[in-house]
């Protein structure tokens, strides 16, 4: 199985904390602010480990911080390509 050890997200942290580590037109985060975040998204979903979980969106901050936070909870992150038709969309979780 794999994980995301707190360990190696603190020495992230450590040496990075302050420094950008995502920008877009709207706004940036720093590692910390990115990883505050994502820690609270993990907080909210009721999930179990190894468990599939779809991503499928165009807002990639969350498609980020959605892979991230499911990985700290030991499941596995799904992604979907939002531009798919409904049918293929359809087609592949029920494959999943």
């Amino acid at each position: 199985m794999f994980e995301v050890s707190t360990n190696l997200l603190n020495q992230v942290l450590e040496h990075f904390d302050e420094q950008l580590l995502l920008i877009n037109d709207e706004r940036s985060w720093s590692f910390s602010e990115f990883f505050s975040e994502t820690h609270t998204l993990s907080k909210s979903f009721k999930i179990n480990s190894q468990e599939r979980i779809i991503l499928c969106s165009e807002n990639q901050e969350f498609v980020l911080k959605g892979i991230l936070a499911l990985w700290m909870l030991g499941a596995v992150a799904v992604l979907l390509n939002p531009k798919f038709p409904y049918s293929q969309k359809n087609e592949l979780i029920q494959k999943i």
